[in-house]
């Protein structure tokens, strides 16, 4: 996962407040990372520099590094220019154009372009890989409930900025916690939320690409035998 470095989240907000047009916002108003909706494109805005991601259901890539203006512009190369377009949100969207210069640094079908939110501090990817893994070492030394306790709020939170690959494996361990304590019900209804629960293998590998298939399957088996000893705890 990309490194994530936030928490303007409220000064955006309070600037958008104040100003009649987003449109007036300036581009040094956007620091630290931003994430897609579906949590697999990323754009890091540093002071003088943006680092933008994306990655395709097949797996093609897009990877754009570029110079930050103060005039809202991102210059990556001569022909490759786009700008960071203000949000309500404290996001921005970038839109190019089919057959944009840009997309020389990009595979195929894929591209940076769409809508993106600021991600909150605590689901910042260094934040998120310490709380889980206080979470295993809590759930090794048979501290279930602490374990629990610890992990599902950050998981709850940050579900709307991570990928579902990353969120359904997290939510694939977290549900231990619950097995252990006897809660098979809860546990039921936290790998309901990740996208093979219910599903077969063969309706898995007919829906998504190969490359995601790949990705994702072996998290798909890991949930479907712990929905399954969730069940006998009830």
């Amino acid at each position: 996962m990309i490194q994530f470095h936030g928490g303007l989240g409220s000064y955006l907000a309070l600037c958008f407040g104040l100003i009649l047009s987003p449109a007036l916002v300036q581009a040094q108003d956007f620091q630290g990372a931003f994430v897609s909706d579906n949590g697999f494109d990323h754009v890091v805005v540093h002071k003088h520099h943006v680092q933008a991601s994306a990655v395709s259901a097949s797996g093609n890539l897009c990877d754009v590094d570029g110079d930050y203006k103060s005039s809202g512009w991102v210059v990556a190369s001569h022909e490759c220019q786009f700008k960071l377009i203000p949000l309500a949100n404290g996001g921005f969207k970038i839109d190019l154009p089919n057959e944009s210069a840009c997309d020389a640094f990009c595979g195929a079908n894929v591209s940076i372009s769409g809508e993106y939110k600021p991600v909150p501090p605590a689901c910042d990817n260094q934040r998120f890989e310490h709380s889980l893994t206080v979470y295993r070492s809590q759930y090794h030394q048979q501290q279930y409930e602490a374990a629990y306790q610890t992990f599902s709020k950050t998981l709850s939170a940050c579900k709307p900025f991570i990928d579902f690959l990353t969120h359904d494996k997290a939510a694939s361990e977290l549900s231990l916690s619950l097995k252990q304590l006897g809660r098979g019900q809860d546990c039921q209804r936290l790998l309901n939320q990740t996208r093979a629960h219910g599903q077969t293998e063969a309706a898995l590998k007919e829906f998504y690409p190969p490359v995601m298939f790949d990705s994702y399957i072996g998290t798909a088996r890991t949930i479907w035998f712990n929905a399954k000893a969730c069940g006998d705890a009830l």
